[in-house]
């Protein structure tokens, strides 16, 4: 079927469950980070956006390892007594350059102490796309102050491309801790003299002057930096 001229009955891959039963499609839970409501002929219609981090499978087949080797994806239902039809508006692979940092936050000085686990740290992405519209709990996004849409050059048709910025959540931080990311550059810095750093924090119980936002820039991650 994959046209190789053999038969291959090895069933080595990573699985990833998604509940499509009413009451597991709230924003938050089951993969689901933003939902959407058009109407569509007077009635509306509600989307919903699924994430699925690959390198945190429900269950694993085989004696599969790594990424570096993925070359097909299936989908199947179960458990429906009916036939059902699922729209799907994109299906894509998302990536991101941006990664956690494992290694201790705390200014050098007499003593070390030992960061935590980073579990509670996840990398996302949100866009004026996908997520213009927010939510009961997640404020909508909107274009940061002098921030403009750039305009697509390449299309035959007027349109602009999506404006994206990166999102970090972390769960249970504690006092005096901290958490971060990072990314790999080559910059050169010598004709610039400032930096602009949008930030737009959202949390239930968090009080303001308790969360504190830093940036760094170094040739390394841990010893020389501004």
């Amino acid at each position: 079927m994959n046209k190789d001229n053999t038969i291959n009955e090895l069933e080595y891959y990573y699985s990833y469950e998604m509940y499509l039963k009413p009451g597991k499609e709230g924003v938050g839970k089951n993969y689901i980070v933003d939902k959407t409501t058009h109407n569509e002929g007077g009635e509306n219609v509600d989307w919903y956006l699924f994430r699925i981090p690959v390198r945190q499978p429900d269950r694993v087949e085989g004696d599969i390892t790594g990424f570096k080797s993925i070359r097909w994806i299936r989908t199947y239902l179960t458990d429906f007594e009916q036939p059902v039809v699922l729209r799907m508006a994109n299906f894509r692979m998302v990536g991101s350059q941006w990664r956690v940092f494992q290694e201790s936050l705390f200014e050098r000085g007499l003593f070390e102490i030992p960061e935590p686990d980073n579990s509670n740290v996840t990398v996302d992405v949100v866009s004026i796309e996908e997520n213009s519209q927010g939510s009961a709990t997640e404020s909508p996004y909107v274009l940061t102050p002098g921030i403009n849409r750039d305009r697509d050059n390449t299309s035959t048709v007027e349109r602009r491309l999506n404006e994206q910025s990166l999102r970090v959540c972390v769960e249970d931080l504690g006092a005096k801790d901290a958490r971060a990311v990072f990314k790999n550059v080559t910059l050169d810095l010598v004709q610039f003299e400032r930096i602009k750093m949008f930030i737009h924090a959202d949390s239930e119980d968090a009080m303001d002057g308790e969360i504190n936002a830093f940036l760094r820039l170094g040739t390394d991650y841990t010893d020389n930096f501004y």
